[in-house]
């Protein structure tokens, strides 16, 4: 960053916006289609009849430019870690022998490694292709992740190390109420990952049963 000591205030109005961005929306979601909305508000509007027919080009254009932005920064670690195990992972201000080059790659002709470079990257879309159509209910698979692996990950972890760390400097009741936050939050994680695994009709009907 060109400024660090803004590093924290920058941290606070990113994720301010993108909060109150994405309650917005959802509550919209909620207003406009109530139980019915899907994954994804666009689906709705799509799918629902009596709207502009300008605004579902624009939002079917919008969805097409998505994929085009989102895919090679969601990728970037994947390309990033089969060019190094294919050797082709080299910094450009290293020189062509430099300690950043992978094995073998300054014996290679630029072209070839730069073609190589590039049926990487292909590849690696391919396979994201592939596991898309593959499993198409990847929103599953998406939400397993969330339930298990993002609670564990993001809360429940971190909060467990702290106390590890700092048992004996922090106050009691600052213990007790990190305990309750990780009680919780393993009970919550363990219905989302189980209902995950539950199928969709199920689900389905027992949340129309309560309302």
């Amino acid at each position: 960053m060109r400024h660090p000591h803004k590093w924290g205030k920058a941290v606070q109005v990113t994720f301010s916006f993108s909060y109150v961005l994405d309650t917005c929306l959802a509550v919209v979601g909620i207003l406009m289609f109530g139980d019915g909305i899907r994954e994804a508000i666009t689906s709705n509007i799509l799918r629902t009849g009596g709207f502009p027919q300008g605004l579902t080009v624009f939002m079917c254009v919008c969805v097409g430019i998505i994929p085009l932005t989102k895919i090679p920064l969601s990728a970037r670690p994947l390309i990033t870690t089969a060019d190094i195990l294919c050797g082709l992972h080299y910094e450009p201000d290293a020189g062509s022998d430099g300690a950043g080059a992978g094995a073998g790659a300054g014996s290679r002709r630029p072209w070839v490694r730069d073609l190589q470079r590039a049926s990487v990257r292909v590849g690696v879309v391919l396979v994201l292709l592939a596991i898309s159509i593959v499993f198409p209910a990847f929103d599953s698979v998406c939400a397993f992740l969330g339930a298990a692996l993002c609670t564990l990950i993001s809360i429940i972890l971190p909060i467990a190390f702290y106390l590890k760390l700092f048992w004996d400097e922090i106050p009691r009741w600052e213990r007790i109420v990190s305990w309750i936050i990780i009680v919780v939050f393993a009970i919550l994680g363990l219905a989302g990952t189980a209902c995950t695994f539950l199928p969709k009709s199920m689900v389905d009907a027992q949340i129309g049963a309560r309302f």
